[in-house]
């Protein structure tokens, strides 16, 4: 009996099933499981925020979390409607969360206020001060990626690479074109910013024009189009987005440029629609990262509701860049089946004590993801040798 009973354990401890795979506070059967409404800002078919719901929503059903995810159609009014809609519910959510749009925001935060319901800011960064006057009260905190550090890092990968290519005017310059996002938005000032900060750094980058595509791929198109016949030296497109860098390929293209050869370009969101564009040179590269940042909030949001963060907190993600040379492991992770197999209650301080906040960002679940792809590609194999 003694023989089974230790054949057992071993049995579960290698296959994973181990009920201390993580230590586990003792007052875990009252850890309370918040309420969540997120207006997400874009439209349900969004190629960006459909990939950040999709974790998000992961995260939560792993957390007990109640998750409603409302969709409010790129168009602020709409955030308007839906945001008062249910804060005029007889039972509110715990948490209403928002991406920062300037006028909308403004108005349910403080409308929020009025009426005691904590907000949570997500995704979309927001000028210093703008909602100061809520932090003592229902406003609860943000969780934002550094877009000013995803427009400088986009910049830094591509003048090095016009540098290993030696791509510059008789002059030594190498000339810059940009095509940002929306003027109103946050993420599109911040990614600017970014751009502007390295090209000030640098004697032999020459910003010539930058110009808002509104994060359409077709107005990028017909931007870079016109921007190529005033500027006929630029050597470089930065483009804020994924999919305004492949409309932005298209329109060099359009201008019998050779994408990848005489003139560079890159984006930012990790979109995997991307991922060939990169592995045919055509992008060379994407920032990124933040697209896991929903499965973050829902960790955040639920270890502030069990009183393990204060009040009000804020915290940022990182970047990291994709290329043709390291492509192939990030393209792993956009596995869907992977998602479901992670254990958010080991990223939770509620139940994990010896998490480490300095740990915090989306790096750790990229390595937690790696994992399982490695075992799962294993997985197939055996299964399509048998087959």
């Amino acid at each position: 009996m003694k023989r089974c009973f230790i054949k057992l354990i071993s049995l579960l401890v290698v296959t994973g099933v181990c009920a201390f795979s993580y230590p586990v506070l003792a007052t875990v059967s009252t850890i309370k499981k918040p309420s969540i409404v997120f207006i997400s800002p874009d439209f349900a078919e969004s190629q960006f925020f459909n990939i950040v719901n999709k974790i998000m929503r992961d995260a939560a059903d792993d957390l007990g979390i109640s998750l409603e995810i409302l969709y409010a159609d790129d168009n602020p009014t709409t955030t308007i409607k839906i945001g008062t809609s249910v804060l005029n519910r007889t039972t509110r959510p715990d948490y209403l969360v928002m991406v920062n749009e300037v006028v909308a925001t403004a108005k349910l935060m403080k409308l929020a206020n009025q009426l005691g319901q904590k907000t949570f800011l997500f995704n979309a960064d927001y000028q210093e001060g703008q909602y100061d006057q809520y932090q003592s009260k229902t406003w609860s905190g943000s969780l934002l990626p550094d877009d000013e550090q995803a427009g400088y890092q986009l910049a830094k990968v591509l003048v090095t690479e016009a540098r290993k290519k030696k791509l510059s005017d008789k002059n030594g310059k190498i000339n810059i074109i940009g095509i940002n996002g929306d003027h109103r938005s946050r993420v599109s000032i911040s990614r600017k910013k970014g751009l502007q900060v390295f090209v000030d750094e640098n004697n032999d980058v020459e910003l010539l024009h930058i110009v808002n595509a509104y994060w359409s791929k077709r107005r990028a198109t017909e931007t870079v189009e016109n921007l190529l016949k005033l500027f006929p030296e630029t050597n470089l497109i930065w483009s804020a987005s994924d999919y305004m860098a492949s409309g932005a390929a298209i329109g060099a293209e359009n201008m019998n440029r050779v994408i990848g050869k005489d003139t560079l370009t890159c984006g930012i969101d990790w979109l995997p629609s991307t991922f060939e564009e990169i592995k045919d040179q055509r992008l060379s590269c994407s920032i990124g990262g933040h697209i896991f940042d929903g499965a973050w909030l829902m960790v955040l949001l639920h270890d502030q509701f069990n009183h393990f963060y204060p009040d009000f907190i804020q915290k940022r993600t990182h970047f990291s860049s994709i290329n043709n040379e390291n492509l192939s492991g990030i393209e792993r992770i956009f596995d869907q089946e992977l998602w479901k197999k992670i254990d958010y209650k080991k990223f939770s301080k509620a139940y994990n004590q010896s998490f480490s906040t300095s740990h915090f960002g989306s790096q750790l679940l990229i390595d937690e993801l790696s994992t399982f792809s490695n075992t799962l590609n294993k997985e197939r194999h055996v299964f399509n040798n048998v087959n």
